[in-house]
C-alpha cells in the first residue's frame, strides 16, 4: 500500500505520512496533521522474502493484538501510557 492510497483511506489529503521502520509482517505509518497518530496494517506476508509463513492470518493477528491492547489500555495509569485505538477494520 502506498502513501496516496493511505491518504484516500483515512481522508487526510494534506497529512504528512511516513512509514515507521520495524516489524516483520506489519506496516506502521506515522500520520502527522494537527496531531500525531499511527496506523498499523497487518499483512499476510513478511517484508523479507526469507522469512517463513506464519500459521495465522493477518486478521487473526489483528484480533489478538486488539484484545491485548484492550487489556493494556484498561491497566494504564500515570506511569503506564497506552495510546487509544481510534478505529480498526477487520
Amino acid at each position: 500500500m502506498n502513501i496516496e492510497q493511505i491518504k484516500q483511506i483515512i481522508g487526510y489529503s494534506d497529512c504528512k505520512i511516513e512509514e515507521v521502520s520495524g516489524g516483520l509482517f506489519n506496516h506502521v505509518y506515522k500520520l502527522n496533521k494537527s496531531s500525531v497518530k499511527y496506523m498499523k496494517i497487518f499483512s499476510d506476508t513478511a517484508k523479507s522474502p526469507n522469512f517463513p509463513e506464519l500459521p495465522t492470518t493477518s486478521t487473526e493477528r489483528c484480533i489478538v493484538a486488539l484484545e491485548a491492547h484492550k487489556i493494556a489500555y484498561s491497566s494504564r495509569s500515570a506511569l503506564i501510557l497506552v495510546p487509544e485505538i481510534l478505529d480498526y477494520n477487520l
